[in-house]
């Protein structure tokens, strides 16, 4: 069993699980949550934007899924954010969903939005693949995230076995008949984000400038469920975080 999870330590663990999946994206950075957390705490202040009082003048938002698995890293449960859960983290909420952020700022000159995007992937480290995870309670493996998978599934048939009424019809129909088709599930998350940035990112630029805000921070985050075989059996996970390359910093200059 890789992690010997009951033997080693947690920073060894996590060193472990570092190196390996870096060697599996060819060197790509690697945190883990509490190097997540202090390296977007330290990325915020450089551009002095601050998410906790007194002296706070940017909301944040959190876009991430509703899979029972998801969990928001620990250092972040003490500031308050608006929550913006969608099957497979995918964001649809339009412009009206993101004025939210805009009318629930703090009072002040400066005025951020920081969106931060937690799309999720399960990593079988012993067979160094991504995309499935074992449940708690289940005896087989399932697609993490399963939402992905669906929606690979639907550029099949051009959306016709989504139910026209449901969450994941609206996001095949703004977001994934647009991405790239890949057969690595790791690639064709990527794809997924990437026109979901994009879709965003024009958003905010409105947002920002209809609402004579600062600017915004978008900050997208893979967020990656480790497995081995001992902890599959137990539905556990150890989560690391991987920076994607579409992140966006725009400063309103017609304020």
């Amino acid at each position: 069993m890789f992690l010997q999870k009951y033997v080693k330590g947690k920073e060894e663990l996590y060193a472990e699980i570092k190196e390996k999946i870096k060697q599996k994206l060819n060197g790509r950075t690697v945190y883990t949550p509490y190097e997540f957390v202090s390296n977007l705490r330290l990325t915020l202040s450089q551009k002095d934007i601050e998410l906790n009082s007194p002296h706070q003048n940017a909301i944040l938002g959190i876009i991430s899924c509703r899979d029972e698995v998801v969990k928001i890293p620990e250092g972040l449960r003490n500031i308050l954010y608006v929550n913006f859960s969608y099957f497979g983290s995918l964001y649809v909420g339009g412009k009206e969903g993101l004025e939210v952020l805009a009318h629930h700022l703090p009072e002040g000159t400066d005025k951020w939005v920081v969106l931060l995007h937690l799309p999720h992937i399960g990593y079988d480290i012993e067979n160094e693949t991504f995309g499935y995870i074992r449940r708690k309670g289940q005896q087989s493996n399932s697609y993490c995230c399963g939402a992905h998978a669906l929606l690979k599934e639907s550029r099949k048939t051009g959306g016709k076995n989504l139910n026209p009424h449901t969450e994941l019809h609206v996001i095949y129909q703004v977001i994934a008949n647009k991405a790239k088709v890949k057969d690595d599930p790791y690639e064709w998350t990527r794809s997924l984000y990437k026109e979901n940035a994009l879709y965003l990112t024009e958003t905010l630029i409105e947002v920002v400038k209809e609402n004579a805000l600062t600017g915004f921070f978008y900050l997208p985050y893979l967020q990656v469920h480790v497995q081995d075989k001992s902890m599959k059996e137990e539905g556990t996970h150890y989560d690391v975080f991987i920076p994607l390359e579409f992140r966006f910093f725009y400063q309103n200059d017609q304020r």
